[in-house]
Protein backbone atom coordinates (compact mmCIF):
# COMPACT_ATOMS: atom_id res chain seq x y z
CA UNK A 1 0.00 0.00 0.00
CA UNK A 2 2.96 2.14 0.61
CA UNK A 3 3.74 3.30 -2.99
CA UNK A 4 0.51 3.64 -4.32
CA UNK A 5 -0.20 7.32 -5.53
CA UNK A 6 -2.75 8.27 -4.90
CA UNK A 7 -5.37 5.34 -4.28
CA UNK A 8 -8.96 6.71 -3.99
CA UNK A 9 -12.25 4.32 -3.45
CA UNK A 10 -13.55 5.41 -6.66
CA UNK A 11 -10.37 4.41 -8.22
CA UNK A 12 -10.80 0.64 -6.84
CA UNK A 13 -14.40 0.86 -8.17
CA UNK A 14 -13.09 2.04 -11.79
CA UNK A 15 -10.45 -0.73 -12.12
CA UNK A 16 -12.95 -3.31 -10.52
CA UNK A 17 -15.87 -2.17 -12.87
CA UNK A 18 -13.41 -2.24 -16.11
CA UNK A 19 -12.62 -6.04 -15.08
CA UNK A 20 -16.21 -6.64 -14.17
CA UNK A 21 -16.87 -5.85 -18.26
CA UNK A 22 -14.42 -8.49 -19.72
CA UNK A 23 -13.24 -12.03 -19.26
CA UNK A 24 -10.09 -11.14 -18.04
CA UNK A 25 -7.81 -8.78 -19.14
CA UNK A 26 -3.45 -8.04 -18.90
CA UNK A 27 -1.36 -5.54 -17.55
CA UNK A 28 -0.98 -3.77 -20.66
CA UNK A 29 -4.95 -3.51 -21.70
CA UNK A 30 -5.82 -2.30 -18.59
CA UNK A 31 -3.33 0.47 -17.98
CA UNK A 32 -4.23 1.25 -21.65
CA UNK A 33 -7.87 1.32 -20.60
CA UNK A 34 -7.28 3.79 -17.10
CA UNK A 35 -4.93 5.76 -19.30
CA UNK A 36 -2.08 4.80 -16.28
CA UNK A 37 1.17 3.43 -16.59
CA UNK A 38 1.90 -0.20 -16.38
CA UNK A 39 3.41 0.74 -12.67
CA UNK A 40 0.73 2.44 -11.18
CA UNK A 41 -1.41 0.09 -12.61
CA UNK A 42 0.54 -2.86 -11.20
CA UNK A 43 0.38 -1.43 -7.66
CA UNK A 44 -3.16 -1.08 -7.67
CA UNK A 45 -3.51 -4.61 -8.40
CA UNK A 46 -1.53 -5.67 -6.04
CA UNK A 47 -3.66 -3.77 -3.33
CA UNK A 48 -6.77 -5.45 -4.82
CA UNK A 49 -4.63 -8.73 -4.60
CA UNK A 50 -4.80 -8.19 -1.11
CA UNK A 51 -7.78 -7.38 -0.48
CA UNK A 52 -9.14 -10.51 -2.32
CA UNK A 53 -10.93 -8.37 -4.83
CA UNK A 54 -9.07 -9.54 -8.20
CA UNK A 55 -7.22 -12.86 -8.90
CA UNK A 56 -4.87 -14.04 -11.55
CA UNK A 57 -5.89 -16.98 -14.11
CA UNK A 58 -3.75 -17.42 -16.82
CA UNK A 59 -1.48 -14.64 -16.21
CA UNK A 60 -4.94 -12.35 -16.68
CA UNK A 61 -6.16 -10.21 -13.81
CA UNK A 62 -10.07 -10.91 -13.39
CA UNK A 63 -12.84 -9.86 -11.05
CA UNK A 64 -13.25 -12.57 -7.74
CA UNK A 65 -16.72 -13.28 -6.27
CA UNK A 66 -15.64 -10.61 -3.69
CA UNK A 67 -14.40 -8.17 -6.09
CA UNK A 68 -18.53 -8.38 -7.22
CA UNK A 69 -19.85 -8.67 -4.13
CA UNK A 70 -17.47 -5.13 -3.56
CA UNK A 71 -18.97 -3.72 -6.56
CA UNK A 72 -22.58 -4.21 -5.36
CA UNK A 73 -21.89 -3.10 -1.98
CA UNK A 74 -20.66 0.21 -3.15
CA UNK A 75 -23.23 0.39 -6.01
CA UNK A 76 -25.84 0.28 -2.54
CA UNK A 77 -23.88 2.53 -0.60
CA UNK A 78 -23.23 -0.10 2.07
CA UNK A 79 -20.37 1.25 3.70
CA UNK A 80 -20.42 -1.30 6.11
CA UNK A 81 -19.50 -4.22 4.13
CA UNK A 82 -16.85 -1.94 2.15
CA UNK A 83 -15.11 -1.25 5.51
CA UNK A 84 -14.85 -4.54 6.16
CA UNK A 85 -13.47 -5.74 3.03
CA UNK A 86 -11.19 -2.81 3.09
CA UNK A 87 -9.87 -3.97 6.87
CA UNK A 88 -8.10 -7.21 5.50
CA UNK A 89 -5.65 -4.69 4.42
CA UNK A 90 -2.76 -4.39 7.47
CA UNK A 91 -2.21 -0.84 6.62
CA UNK A 92 -5.72 0.05 6.64
CA UNK A 93 -6.47 -1.59 9.50
CA UNK A 94 -4.05 0.04 11.71
CA UNK A 95 -4.71 3.47 10.75
CA UNK A 96 -8.14 2.75 11.30
CA UNK A 97 -7.85 1.73 14.87
CA UNK A 98 -5.51 5.29 15.05
CA UNK A 99 -8.24 6.88 13.42
CA UNK A 100 -10.51 5.57 16.03
CA UNK A 101 -9.05 7.03 19.22
CA UNK A 102 -9.43 10.11 17.30
CA UNK A 103 -6.15 10.63 15.42
CA UNK A 104 -6.77 12.66 12.36
CA UNK A 105 -3.52 14.11 10.77
CA UNK A 106 -1.61 11.54 8.41
CA UNK A 107 0.96 12.36 10.03
CA UNK A 108 0.52 11.64 13.67
CA UNK A 109 -1.62 8.25 12.19
CA UNK A 110 2.00 7.17 10.30
CA UNK A 111 3.31 7.70 13.90
CA UNK A 112 0.65 5.62 15.98
CA UNK A 113 0.03 2.52 12.97
CA UNK A 114 3.98 2.70 12.47
CA UNK A 115 3.70 3.20 8.67
CA UNK A 116 4.37 5.40 5.45
CA UNK A 117 3.33 8.90 5.50
CA UNK A 118 2.32 8.26 1.64
CA UNK A 119 0.60 4.82 2.92
CA UNK A 120 -1.29 6.73 6.16
CA UNK A 121 -2.74 9.41 3.91
CA UNK A 122 -3.98 6.78 1.29
CA UNK A 123 -5.81 4.82 4.02
CA UNK A 124 -7.23 7.90 5.39
CA UNK A 125 -8.14 9.20 2.19
CA UNK A 126 -10.08 5.73 2.19
CA UNK A 127 -11.10 6.00 5.62
CA UNK A 128 -12.89 8.92 5.01
CA UNK A 129 -14.84 7.97 1.52
CA UNK A 130 -16.36 5.17 3.15
CA UNK A 131 -17.49 7.40 6.00
CA UNK A 132 -18.91 9.78 3.40
CA UNK A 133 -20.77 6.70 2.59
CA UNK A 134 -22.70 5.87 5.94
CA UNK A 135 -26.42 7.14 6.08
CA UNK A 136 -27.62 6.43 2.72
CA UNK A 137 -27.54 2.54 1.97
CA UNK A 138 -28.64 3.31 -2.02
CA UNK A 139 -26.48 5.66 -4.62
CA UNK A 140 -28.46 7.63 -6.64
CA UNK A 141 -30.05 5.74 -9.51
CA UNK A 142 -27.51 7.37 -12.12
CA UNK A 143 -29.26 5.73 -15.59
CA UNK A 144 -32.26 7.43 -14.74
CA UNK A 145 -30.42 11.02 -14.06
CA UNK A 146 -30.85 13.00 -17.34
CA UNK A 147 -28.14 14.56 -15.91
CA UNK A 148 -25.87 12.04 -16.42
CA UNK A 149 -27.21 10.73 -19.64
CA UNK A 150 -25.66 13.88 -21.15
CA UNK A 151 -22.28 12.95 -19.81
CA UNK A 152 -22.37 9.14 -20.89
CA UNK A 153 -23.47 10.90 -24.06
CA UNK A 154 -20.24 12.86 -24.28
CA UNK A 155 -18.04 9.98 -23.09
CA UNK A 156 -18.82 7.86 -25.36
CA UNK A 157 -18.70 10.26 -28.10
CA UNK A 158 -15.16 10.72 -27.00
CA UNK A 159 -14.35 7.52 -27.07
CA UNK A 160 -15.92 6.19 -30.30
CA UNK A 161 -13.89 9.27 -31.96
CA UNK A 162 -10.65 8.23 -30.37
CA UNK A 163 -11.05 4.97 -31.64
CA UNK A 164 -12.36 5.44 -35.26
CA UNK A 165 -9.00 8.09 -35.83
CA UNK A 166 -7.00 4.70 -34.67
CA UNK A 167 -8.89 2.33 -37.03
CA UNK A 168 -9.94 4.44 -39.47
CA UNK A 169 -13.49 2.98 -39.51
CA UNK A 170 -16.87 4.44 -38.28
CA UNK A 171 -18.30 0.73 -37.17
CA UNK A 172 -16.36 0.39 -34.03
CA UNK A 173 -16.44 -2.67 -32.05
CA UNK A 174 -18.35 -2.56 -28.44
CA UNK A 175 -16.05 -4.86 -26.84
CA UNK A 176 -13.61 -1.83 -27.31
CA UNK A 177 -16.24 0.84 -26.45
CA UNK A 178 -18.02 -0.70 -23.72
CA UNK A 179 -14.33 -1.14 -21.02
CA UNK A 180 -13.52 2.59 -22.10
CA UNK A 181 -16.56 4.27 -21.25
CA UNK A 182 -17.18 2.49 -17.87
CA UNK A 183 -13.35 3.03 -16.73
CA UNK A 184 -14.41 7.37 -17.39
CA UNK A 185 -17.46 7.23 -16.08
CA UNK A 186 -16.86 4.26 -12.96
CA UNK A 187 -20.03 2.97 -13.99
CA UNK A 188 -20.83 -0.96 -14.00
CA UNK A 189 -21.56 -2.84 -17.61
CA UNK A 190 -25.23 -2.90 -16.98
CA UNK A 191 -25.38 0.64 -16.18
CA UNK A 192 -23.68 1.04 -19.41
CA UNK A 193 -25.63 -0.90 -21.27
CA UNK A 194 -28.94 0.57 -20.18
CA UNK A 195 -27.88 4.10 -20.27
CA UNK A 196 -26.62 3.29 -23.91
CA UNK A 197 -30.45 1.57 -24.65
CA UNK A 198 -31.41 5.13 -23.46
CA UNK A 199 -29.18 6.93 -25.43
CA UNK A 200 -30.38 4.90 -28.80
CA UNK A 201 -33.55 5.86 -28.33
CA UNK A 202 -32.99 9.31 -27.60
CA UNK A 203 -31.13 9.63 -30.44
CA UNK A 204 -32.69 7.59 -32.92
CA UNK A 205 -31.30 7.27 -36.53
CA UNK A 206 -27.84 9.49 -34.99
CA UNK A 207 -26.41 6.29 -32.89
CA UNK A 208 -26.71 2.91 -34.89
CA UNK A 209 -25.82 -0.55 -33.24
CA UNK A 210 -25.05 -3.76 -35.98
CA UNK A 211 -24.35 -7.14 -35.16
CA UNK A 212 -21.30 -8.81 -37.58
CA UNK A 213 -22.54 -11.78 -39.50
CA UNK A 214 -20.63 -14.36 -37.24
CA UNK A 215 -21.19 -13.36 -33.36
CA UNK A 216 -18.67 -16.07 -32.50
CA UNK A 217 -16.13 -13.46 -34.17
CA UNK A 218 -16.47 -10.91 -31.66
CA UNK A 219 -17.87 -10.09 -28.47
CA UNK A 220 -21.01 -8.79 -28.31
CA UNK A 221 -23.57 -6.43 -26.07
CA UNK A 222 -27.11 -7.35 -25.09
CA UNK A 223 -29.26 -3.91 -25.26
CA UNK A 224 -33.11 -4.22 -25.11
CA UNK A 225 -32.96 -8.22 -25.68
CA UNK A 226 -30.90 -7.65 -29.22
CA UNK A 227 -27.42 -8.91 -29.41
CA UNK A 228 -24.81 -6.29 -30.82
CA UNK A 229 -21.13 -6.21 -32.03
CA UNK A 230 -20.57 -2.82 -33.24
CA UNK A 231 -21.11 0.70 -32.67
CA UNK A 232 -21.64 3.78 -35.49
CA UNK A 233 -22.39 7.73 -34.51
CA UNK A 234 -23.52 9.45 -37.30
CA UNK A 235 -23.27 13.15 -35.59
Amino acid sequence: MAGLRPVTLRKIVKVLTTLSSSNGMSLDELSEVLSVSNVHAREVLRLLQSLRLVEIRDNRYVLSSDGVKFLNSFNEGDAESLHRVLMRNDVYRAAYECYAKGIRRASEVAKCANVSIVAADIALRLIKEVEGLKGSRKEKDKASDNGFLIEFEKALLEVYTELVNIKRSRYIPLSEVTPRVIARLGITSEKFVSLLGDLVKHRKGQIVLVSAPSLTQYEYVKVDGRLYTHIMISW
